[in-house]
């Protein structure tokens, strides 16, 4: 297995003060537009690392032994696997985001949003499918498949609808019909909103930092929760116990031993023990910086998963009762 060959410091620095006017790309001709266009090619080298900004460069070479830069960002999605195989002379398929800006210069240089290295004899589609299961620029139709691999970025199972969203999808075999088919092996869900823990609290959010919950009737659509309560966790967030408020607010609960997971209405949120990150429908992660934790057999999650994630009306702390209904949102 031949090694990546890396390039110095100066020669890095040599090819990114090449940069000049900055323009679109360039449209791949008449038709619908894809969401993504993709670079193919052959790893020649991996420059180093920007220690400033954490980005790098691939240097490729297509098929017609044209030259190319693929810039690899903070921000990039390299999908499974693919960090440990970039090495000289691996095929790697680079996705950018059609009206991405880029410079002009030779060699092109593109703004990587995906970086995937297909299989053997595999192919790789990264767009927007229709409810129909047609790319956005119509030219490929991909049809059910049960025994697909579905997952999110971050390599959580998907069970949801995967049409009407930004997908990669990897396959072998199309038809010769017009547009071609194909049975995905593989498809990748893309994150499609992130949410920062920066975010401000909206409306009546209280930091649960600043209140010591343990003891405190719980109050669920004007109703008391008997015999379980909240407490505070080590960084002093409400941690409140999450099947007996969830049902109570009509959300079904199901818990997956094996993954230590929760999913709320068949999926459409989830979290897991131990990860301060939590799922909502066809949004990125929302990191809530607190993780669900396990006491005495009961899930507990923090107050800022009904306010920040479910986005219940109400979900605060007021006179020494914590409070959740979906009335009308007190400001």
């Amino acid at each position: 297995m031949r090694k990546v060959k890396f390039f110095g410091a100066a020669w890095l620095a040599f090819v990114l003060s090449m940069f000049c006017v900055v323009v679109s790309a360039a449209p791949e001709g008449a038709g619908s537009q894809p969401f993504y266009r993709a670079v193919s090619g052959t790893i020649g080298a991996v420059l180093p690392v920007r220690e400033a900004t954490g980005d790098y460069m691939i240097s490729i070479e297509d098929q017609a032994g044209n030259p190319a830069y693929l810039l690899i960002r903070r921000d990039t999605f390299l999908d499974k696997g693919v960090e440990e195989k970039l090495e000289t002379g691996q095929e790697v398929v680079g996705f950018v985001k059609f009206n991405s800006p880029m410079t002009m210069i030779y060699p092109p240089q593109y703004p990587v949003a995906i970086l995937a290295i297909p299989g053997k004899n595999q192919s790789i589609k990264a767009d927007i499918f229709d409810t129909q299961g047609l790319s956005q620029d119509g030219k490929l139709k991909i049809n059910p498949n049960p025994k697909a691999e579905i997952v999110l970025q971050d390599g959580t199972p998907f069970e949801g609808d995967i049409f009407g969203r930004k997908l990669v999808v990897y396959y072998s075999v199309t038809t010769m019909s017009m547009p071609p088919q194909a049975i995905p092996e593989r498809i990748v869900v893309m994150f499609e909103e992130a949410v920062h823990p920066s975010a401000e609290l909206r409306g009546n959010e209280i930091p649960a930092l600043q209140v010591d919950v343990s003891g405190m009737p719980i109050i669920v659509e004007n109703e008391r929760i008997l015999g379980i309560s909240a407490y505070n966790s080590a960084d002093g967030s409400a941690m409140i116990p999450a099947r007996a408020v969830l049902e109570k607010l009509g959300y079904q609960v199901t818990w997956d031993a094996e993954r230590q997971q929760v999913m709320v209405n068949g999926g459409v949120s989830s979290f897991k023990v131990g990860s301060g990150q939590y799922m909502f429908g066809r949004m990125a992660p929302i990191e809530l910086g607190t993780a669900p934790e396990v006491k005495d057999g009961v899930t507990y999650v923090p107050l800022s998963y009904f306010q920040r994630v479910l986005k219940v009306n109400n979900a605060y702390i007021f006179e020494g009762q914590i409070v959740f209904d979906n009335g009308e949102k007190m400001e």
